[in-house]
């Protein structure tokens, strides 16, 4: 049984129509397991909201959320984006992927591309100059 499914029974057993506790708890005690914790990451990690995440998880309420899986709502999307660094890089010195490189250069070194000065001189040569560059 899957995460959504088991989170789809929860939500559907007889809960009382008054929550014990918080605007969203129930009387049940929220277990944290290692599934729980992947799928918060996941979510983190692809921009989900904290309620959504919080529905997925059966209902729970923020505070819980906050409690059980502060470190995963932390660190999850640093860890995407370090992990989504990495392979941009390895993709542009390993595979020589100029596309990677261009970006890399364009978002981390500063580089820019030269605009024309004036659209109506097609004739003249236009010269490209690059101040800083990689270091040697």
């Amino acid at each position: 049984m899957d995460l959504i499914s088991s989170a789809r029974i929860v939500n559907e057993t007889s809960m009382p129509n008054k929550p014990v506790r918080g605007t969203r708890g129930s009387n049940r005690k929220h277990l944290p397991t290692e599934a729980t914790r992947g799928l918060v990451k996941g979510c983190v990690a692809c921009g989900a909201s904290q309620e959504s995440i919080c529905s997925l998880l059966g209902n729970i309420a923020l505070p819980t959320l906050y409690k059980y899986y502060r470190e995963e709502l932390d660190t999850a999307m640093v860890r995407a984006n370090v992990t989504m660094a990495q392979a941009l890089f390895n993709n542009g010195v390993k595979s020589n992927n100029v596309t990677a490189q261009i970006f890399w250069l364009k978002s981390r070194a500063g580089w820019v591309e030269a605009q024309p000065m004036c659209d109506d001189q097609d004739d003249q040569v236009t010269t490209i100059r690059i101040i800083g560059g990689l270091p040697e």
